[in-house]
């Protein structure tokens, strides 16, 4: 294999993985951080190698900015300390068959890292935090690398070179400043008694609830159907051929003349010059329906145009989405019968454009079934009506999923739940409702439920204390959380680790030509 190849293999597989950990870490900053010290392994001897011939000459490793301060390797300063803690903390390890991932995981760790530790620091520059050389003192006295056994070394200090001693005061200051600067920002963070009952008033009372589902795989084949007779020019249908020209109007114009007079020249004129999927094809759009092209046009009149067409006429230039468009009709349009096939487009529109329509319908279902269920019981009615009754188990009012709550989606309701916790009125809905009454119709994610409250229990007093004892961790974690979400995302930094780590490591490991 080529060595341009070679690299761009490795450059796709790193990207596709970095993606992947890019989504996770979005979801869950916490966890991927942790996933990082797990997974991670770094063979010192191995990253050595590349490292020191990149460091030759006047090349520096820069691998991004942050308010135009480079983020900069370079042996012994910060970014390295970093690498070499996490490379530490996970040296037993090893998995040889993800071993390239794994060093990307870590070096981009330490990475962002040292851009969190610069911006602070900047931020300290900016505020005029100042550690004293006393305090700088004490703390490599009690907490540096000459202490034994937790007592300061006075002969492992001055053995060490002064260079080296300069060097490890000068980092150690620095997390000093930004442990203070995080400290302001995050670390004990002045809560007040009504917050805490507000927190302690979501976890308590806890309440499980009988449920009744409509949902919108309930919606009917006779409704679809309905909907696509009275919006039948939706679901026109035609066999088309297409050519995009991206550059201008007078381009596609010339296209056009030569198509119209040379006609079946189209496909040849199709592979030459359209710049969309269908080039290699000639053009060949297969059969396609109104309404998946109505996103297409910026002008509904010229789709009205193209769906007017006879077979062989050639129309155009349109300007579209794509660029500037030309249109050959292969077979003039017709309205489907409805089949199953052609209904699947029908129930994918309506789904996706006309939500509103089987709400409502679902609604009037569950309106009338509340009725009855008033009248007769609850569990007569969704006998009568062939539906199940779905038992939850009790749960809080845990409103945006907060992890030291009680998740609300758990057992038999955790896919029809699992919405509850992003929906005010929903919560507020089953947390009103009275003993013995049926709920108005709810409206979840893909239904609507009818709900009657089951049980109310108060959670025990020593389980809220535990709220009272951790909640001030749990807000410090968040907004560290947001401090460092707000620094990665700032316009203040810009990212190049990608492009400088691929040049690195991949193609510092490519092969040589023979």
């Amino acid at each position: 294999m080529a060595t341009r190849e070679i690299r761009r293999k490795k450059e796709k597989d790193i990207q596709e993985k970095y993606n992947e950990a890019e989504k996770k870490r979005s979801k869950n900053p916490v966890l991927w951080g942790f996933s990082v010290l797990i997974l991670v392994v770094i063979i010192i001897t191995f990253i050595g190698i590349p490292i020191t011939g990149k460091m030759g000459g006047t090349n520096r490793l820069i691998f991004g900015t942050y308010n135009k301060e480079p983020i900069e390797y370079v042996p012994g300063n910060f970014f390295a300390q970093q690498r070499e803690i996490l490379a530490d903390q996970i040296k037993d390890s090893i998995n040889d068959e993800n071993y390239q991932w794994q060093l990307y995981q870590l070096w981009r760790q330490a990475y962002e890292n040292t851009v969190i530790h610069t911006a602070l620091i900047q931020e300290a520059e900016n505020s005029g935090v100042y550690i004293t050389d006393d305090k700088i003192d004490v703390t490599i006295a009690k907490h540096g690398p000459y202490t034994q056994n937790g007592v300061f070394n006075e002969q492992a200090y001055l053995s060490t070179p002064a260079a080296e001693r300069a060097a490890t005061r000068k980092l150690i200051h620095a997390s000093m400043i930004q442990q203070k600067v995080l400290e302001d920002l995050v670390l004990n963070p002045k809560i007040g008694s009504k917050e805490r009952d507000f927190v302690k008033n979501m976890a308590s009372p806890e309440r499980s609830f009988s449920i009744v589902a409509f949902s919108y795989s309930d919606y009917p084949d006779s409704e679809y159907l309905l909907f696509a007779k009275d919006n039948s020019e939706l679901f026109k249908r035609m066999r088309l051929s297409r050519i995009t020209v991206r550059s201008n109007k007078k381009d596609a114009e010339a296209v056009l003349n030569q198509a119209r007079e040379n006609p079946s020249q189209f496909e040849d004129l199709a592979r030459a010059h359209s710049v969309d999927g269908f080039a290699d094809l000639g053009g060949d759009m297969g059969i396609r329906e109104y309404q998946q092209m109505k996103s297409d046009f910026n002008d509904t009149q010229d789709l009205d145009e193209v769906f007017a067409m006879k077979k062989g006429d050639i129309l155009g230039p349109f300007e579209t989405s794509f660029g500037w468009t030309i249109y050959r009709c292969d077979e003039e349009a017709s309205v489907p019968d409805f089949d199953s096939e052609s209904l699947d487009s029908v129930r994918s529109y309506v789904q996706r454009y006309e939500r509103g329509r089987i709400e409502d319908y679902l609604i009037a279902q569950a309106e009338e079934f509340k009725r009855e269920a008033e009248d007769r019981g609850l569990q007569s009615a969704a006998t009568f009506a062939r539906k199940n009754i779905i038992e939850t188990e009790a749960f809080p009012i845990n409103y945006g999923s907060l992890f030291f709550l009680k998740p609300i989606a758990t057992g038999s309701a955790e896919n029809l739940l699992n919405s509850v916790s992003e929906s005010e009125s929903a919560l507020t809905a089953l947390f009103s409702l009275n003993p013995e009454t049926i709920s108005s119709p709810i409206i979840l994610d893909e239904s609507v439920i009818i709900a009657k409250l089951k049980e109310e229990r108060m959670v025990p007093e020593e389980e809220l204390s535990m709220i009272d004892l951790y909640y001030p961790y749990i807000v410090q974690q968040f907004l560290e959380e947001d401090t460092t979400s707000q620094i990665l995302a700032s316009p203040k930094f810009q990212d190049d680790f990608f492009q400088v780590y691929s040049r690195l490591f991949l193609e510092s490991q490519e092969p040589q030509a023979n």
